[in-house]
């Protein structure tokens, strides 16, 4: 992956993956890893984007972050970095991300979907 930005927090990468299907035919998934990653209010995150087009991040809770949907561009520096608002609620929360690879739009894979968990920071 070119240019990896360094960030403080904790990581979230989707990767295109290659592979043959059942049927014999190439195909691509998005692998996100990890599958379930554990925050805290006010922690940061970055989302770093190994695909060939833009992607897209979407929370669908609200107050998690800023905003609910994310645009990761495709560069030399193909991440975001998003904190958790102080108020942010918690919980696990299920988040998608949308892949496009120049012909269609594909889901990342984690834990079916991948999740984030927002645990109160004191013991």
């Amino acid at each position: 992956m070119e240019g990896k930005k360094k960030t403080r927090g904790q990581l979230i990468t989707v990767e295109e993956r290659h592979f043959v299907d059942h049927q014999g035919s190439p195909t691509r998934k998005f692998k996100v890893t990890p599958p379930i990653t554990t925050l805290k209010r006010g922690e940061k995150v970055a989302i770093v984007y190994d695909g060939p087009k833009s992607g897209v991040v979407m929370i669908p809770v609200p107050g998690v972050f800023n905003k609910q949907v994310h645009l990761v561009p495709r560069g030399k520096q193909p991440q975001i970095e998003l904190k958790v608002l102080p108020k942010a609620p918690l919980g696990e929360f299920s988040f998608a991300v949308i892949c496009n690879d120049g012909r269609s739009d594909h889901y990342g894979e984690g834990a079916s979907p991948p999740k984030i968990v927002i645990k109160d920071p004191k013991p």
